[in-house]
């Protein structure tokens, strides 16, 4: 229960966190629930003050250093994906999952029951991305921050 608050008070705040989701949850199970229980917490509700959603290409988190016209997983042939899923408090994305594993190093992406080889480079830019949204996005943690320090 500690736990739950410190994650609601972290992202209520203004906290971004990555999140692994099943592939077949679609915004509900544990994780989800997690997450639910957390945010009710600090007082927020769902619907009225957050909110999951599937991200659109033309979302920030695609474009904040290299172009991507879809979700990395998405470039995938094999792989029928609707989009990334967040989790956004206000406007802020809080909370972006992601649903199969990556594993650069040996150039494969999947889960425990699907491996599929890939180009890794489209991954780690992607992980660039996601480093520089969380660090840049309006009303973030470290843009609260650098407010404070003149």
């Amino acid at each position: 229960e500690g736990e739950l608050e410190n994650l609601g008070r972290y992202l209520a705040s203004g906290g971004f966190a990555l999140a692994r989701s099943g592939a077949n949850e679609k915004m509900k199970g544990g994780r989800f629930e997690r997450l639910r229980q957390a945010l009710t917490s600090q007082g927020l509700y769902e619907g009225a003050d957050w909110r999951f959603i599937y991200l659109k290409s033309s979302h920030p988190i695609y474009h904040s250093f290299f172009d991507f016209d879809m979700a990395v997983r998405d470039n995938v042939e094999s792989v029928a994906e609707i989009g990334d899923m967040g989790l956004v408090i206000g406007d802020r994305l809080a909370v972006l999952f992601t649903v199969r594993q990556v594993t650069t190093a040996s150039g494969r992406v999947g889960t425990a029951n699907f491996q599929e080889k890939v180009d890794g480079t489209r991954h780690l830019q992607f992980t660039v991305n996601t480093v520089v949204f969380a660090l840049t996005q309006e009303g973030g943690v470290t843009q609260q921050l650098m407010a404070g320090i003149k």
